[in-house]
């Protein structure tokens, strides 16, 4: 059928955006031990609206902030299977150290200066070269994604998180990458980079899959900062944190208490 009015735009998904259709799926994530199922519907959800532009302009944090407490349920788990795993092995071997205790959830985002500057080789370099990226070059899409089959045997709850945090990588990028589209009124405020860095940075100490997804994704936050907030204090002050981290690397050891003390500060996205 014929428009009845020349010129007149045809209303689109925004026209969905409500908090009361949103916040369903943010009570179902927002609880550690939910399921894997319904965490999965659930993340499927909110990408969905994600991609049709039908996620409220203020929602963009509680997003960030469920996606972050179900990535510290991924990363905790990993470190008790790989704790499990450890003391396994060294039980066969009598002559073997004890295992040490497992890293608290707490430990778990706090990264040192010297490991973080590993995680980010040669992020400083190839930031620029990086924001125009192929989302499938990062290990994540930002698209609606697919589930893979199900493990069976003691791998089952290992690949439902590993699968989970994927997804969780996924919807950060889409979420971000929003900003991208033209006729978007989503604003990204300090609090939501940083989240977003933090939340990359929890799972940059799960296995060797995990660990180059949020290893990649980081690298595209801090692409999409520079691109869509590069006029901000919080872009020069993250700056200036990843120059902090590289100098923690290539000094180990400060000359005196106050360098140690001044080389440990970072106040942008990374504090």
């Amino acid at each position: 059928r014929h428009a009845t009015q020349k010129g007149t735009s045809h209303p689109t998904t925004a026209l969905f955006r409500s908090q009361d259709l949103l916040r369903p799926f943010l009570l179902a994530a927002n609880y550690p031990n939910a399921n894997p199922e319904l965490l999965e519907i659930s993340f499927k959800a909110m990408r969905h609206l994600i991609e049709g532009n039908a996620i409220c302009p203020g929602d963009g944090i509680h997003l960030v902030r469920v996606w972050t407490i179900q990535a510290n349920v991924c990363a905790s788990h990993y470190k008790a299977s790989h704790h499990t795993t450890g003391k396994t092995a060294l039980s066969e071997d009598k002559t073997a150290a004890a295992v040490p205790p497992a890293t608290s959830l707490s430990a778990q985002t706090s990264i040192s200066s010297t490991t973080a500057s590993n995680w980010l080789g040669g992020l400083a370099s190839t930031l620029a070269g990086t924001s125009n990226t192929d989302n499938a070059a990062l290990g994540v899409s930002s698209s609606s994604g697919t589930t893979g089959d199900r493990s069976t045997g003691g791998q089952k709850q290992m690949k439902e998180h590993e699968r989970l945090a994927m997804e969780i990588l996924g919807c950060l990028i889409c979420l971000l990458e929003l900003n991208l589209k033209d006729n978007n009124d989503m604003v990204i405020e300090e609090e939501q980079w940083s989240s977003a860095v933090a939340l990359c940075c929890i799972l940059l100490g799960c296995g060797d899959t995990l660990r180059q997804a949020a290893k990649s994704t980081l690298q595209r936050v801090l692409s999409l900062m520079y691109q869509i907030a590069s006029d901000e204090p919080v872009a020069q002050r993250t700056w200036e944190d990843l120059l902090t981290i590289v100098s923690k690397s290539l000094t180990p050891i400060p000359e005196s208490p106050s360098e140690q003390s001044r080389t440990d500060t970072l106040k942008g996205a990374f504090s």
